[in-house]
């Protein structure tokens, strides 16, 4: 009897149409609730590469496009824009690169959500006309506080299937926290990071450097330190512009990213000083690191307009000797005696701050203080 109620009320349900609105409200709340999950996971990726790549994972397993294209304005200087390509679900090299978004901007921050692929070959045919080897349907903006941050193009489904009106929504809706979450990190970036090197600003730097100390005093960890200094670069600046003693900076601060791991970190110290910590690295390998910085810069021709530009470096070395008794001024003052050394012998070298008896001295008396509890 009870089976027999139970199948006349899924009737009564099915016949009046309330059996399809009721799976409709079901399906929208998974999708809700499956935007919560992804709003999360938005929100805690740490790196622009790694937002962006689950972007792109969450596009690809939800409606399986040919193309996928991610375009981020970089926000750096001399930097270009930023491209993430995937076609049939695997990363390829893009068949399309922009010089600038900011073409898209009167468009995308008209709509704020996602606009057909038609809408924006109207407003801009000659820029848009670039687009086409990526099969776009829709162009979906990063938009922040400060305008566009980047697009994302969204190709043609495999099946050729159209992208339905709730599935919009859907995109709309998941790429409102995926600005958020991107704005989030570029922020952070931008607050850590030296604009004119791309290179991290020297409070970050200090944050990392107490970081490691920390580590001296827990683990008896230990690190290396350098700081370089470019050689006459005022007479540089004198000579060639400061737009030409910018170029430099820039161009000297890719090698310094070259020549250390990527657990290391780089600083722009101030003017033309750098700082480079280098974690777990001994003495012998740090030495080669120094080396191989000042080399690169001593046989590296710069250019600005036409001219070639030579110049030399000094580096200055300490290590983790008592570290664990020091502040990261301490650290750095050690670093700074050694760069002095270096020019006072004649530039284009290395030295080495090695710990004498005014440096047995010091770690003495820090040491009585530290027991005496001071």
């Amino acid at each position: 009897m009870e089976q027999d109620q139970v199948l006349s009320v899924y009737g009564a349900l099915h016949d009046t149409g309330a059996l399809k609105q009721l799976e409709e409200y079901r399906n929208k709340a998974d999708r809700l609730q499956q935007l919560v999950n992804q709003s999360v996971e938005l929100f805690t990726r740490r790196t622009e590469e790694d937002l962006v790549s689950y972007v792109v994972t969450s596009l690809l397993q939800a409606f399986v496009p040919r193309h996928v294209a991610v375009f981020l304005d970089p926000l750096e200087y001399k930097a270009p824009v930023k491209t993430l390509y995937y076609r049939n679900l695997k990363p390829e090299e893009p068949p399309v690169r922009l010089a600038s978004i900011d073409w898209l901007e009167p468009v995308l921050e008209t709509s704020q959500e996602a606009v057909s692929f038609t809408a924006v070959l109207a407003a801009a045919p000659r820029e848009a006309e670039a687009l086409r080897p990526l099969d776009p349907e829709l162009v979906v903006p990063l938009l922040g506080l400060n305008g566009l941050y980047g697009v994302v193009v969204i190709g043609a489904r495999i099946l050729d299937d159209p992208y339905t009106e709730e599935e919009l929504r859907y995109i709309n809706q998941f790429f409102v926290f995926a600005s958020i979450g991107l704005q989030n990190i570029l922020h952070y970036v931008s607050a850590v990071t030296d604009y004119k090197t791309r290179l991290y600003n020297h409070s970050f730097f200090n944050q990392r450097l107490m970081e490691e100390i920390q580590k001296v005093r827990r683990y008896g960890a230990r690190f290396a330190l350098l700081e370089i200094d470019i050689d006459h670069f005022k007479r540089l600046n004198d000579t060639y512009g400061h737009l030409a003693g910018d170029e430099v900076l820039y161009q000297f601060s890719r090698i310094l990213e070259k020549s250390v791991r990527t657990e290391d970190v780089v600083s722009r110290y101030g003017g033309e000083e750098f700082l480079a910590l280098l974690v777990e690295c001994p003495p012998r390998d740090t030495l080669a690191v120094a080396e191989r910085i000042r080399r690169a810069a001593e046989e590296r021709v710069f250019s600005f307009r036409g001219e070639d530009i030579r110049m030399t470096v000094s580096v200055g070395v300490t290590y983790s000797y008592c570290a664990g008794l020091e502040e990261p001024a301490d650290v750095i003052a050690r670093a700074d005696f050694a760069l002095y050394e270096a020019k006072e012998r004649g530039r284009n070298q290395v030295r080495t701050c090695r710990p004498g008896l005014l440096g047995v001295a010091r770690r003495r008396r820090l040491a009585r203080q530290a027991e005496a509890g001071c």
